[in-house]
């Protein structure tokens, strides 16, 4: 059996909620002014995780109950949406904050928020970084140093080709 594995906290994703009907939810409790730069941010972060060359694993959603790929495990693509919302709105961000439970990259800051862990660095500002662990886009192996090149993480092997 092929169970599919997030592709930000390489945990297998076992209650899968499609980043649609995520993304859905999420744009209708928003307010309508933030409702604009959620659609672009939610599009990015889908996009930034599209099964590029591994052979994707389609999981049936437990809401829309329509087979897609599970690329992002619901609290990970929750934990982003924190991210990009304490950007924009913080008091909304706190209160979405209040939903999640914690996980291991996550801590309870002095003022009772949620807060990411010290090292820890959200996708959303990968951009910054230059390498990282997991599984190659282009070779589908996982690998211990993966490099970004042009939205896309590559491993060694696949840099010399």
């Amino acid at each position: 059996m092929d169970v599919p594995v997030c592709q930000i906290c390489k945990d297998p994703v076992w209650s899968f909620i499609c980043t649609d009907c995520l993304g859905k939810d999420i744009g209708e409790w928003l307010p309508e002014n933030l409702s604009k730069g959620f659609s672009g941010f939610h599009r990015f972060l889908v996009d930034s995780f599209s099964p590029r060359s591994y052979k994707p694993i389609f999981v049936p959603c437990i809401k829309c109950k329509r087979k897609t790929v599970a690329t992002i495990c619901p609290f990970c693509y929750i934990a982003e949406v924190f991210q990009w919302l304490r950007d924009n709105n913080a008091i909304l961000a706190d209160k979405l904050a209040k939903f999640l439970p914690l996980a291991k990259d996550w801590e309870i800051s002095e003022s009772g928020g949620c807060v990411w862990k010290a090292g820890f660095v959200p996708v959303t500002e990968m951009a910054y970084i230059k390498t990282q662990f997991g599984v190659c886009d282009d070779c589908g192996e996982y690998s211990e140093e993966l490099v970004s090149d042009n939205k896309k993480w590559i491993c060694e092997d696949c840099c010399r080709e």
